[in-house]
């Protein structure tokens, strides 16, 4: 019988269409400051993000929520 492929899983040309990374309605909390709230992008094959801000913004603490290393409020 012939493998199916996962119903998760892109193949061939979708695979190089379908975001690598996708945030959706992502919200982060330090404290009892909220850093941000209602976060999307989604970032492709070869893509870049840029991430700026002035200090105590959130850049570091939404790089480890993206890490798994702290858990966001929402998304």
């Amino acid at each position: 019988m012939p493998a199916v492929p996962d119903a998760g899983k892109a193949t061939g040309f979708d695979a190089l269409t379908q975001p690598l990374l996708q945030v959706q309605s992502l919200g982060l909390q330090r404290g009892e400051r909220r850093l941000f709230r209602n976060l999307n992008f989604s970032l492709g094959q070869g893509g870049l993000a840029v991430v700026r801000g002035p200090n105590g913004a959130g850049k570091t603490s939404l790089l480890r929520a993206l890490a798994g290393l702290a858990q966001p409020m929402e998304g």
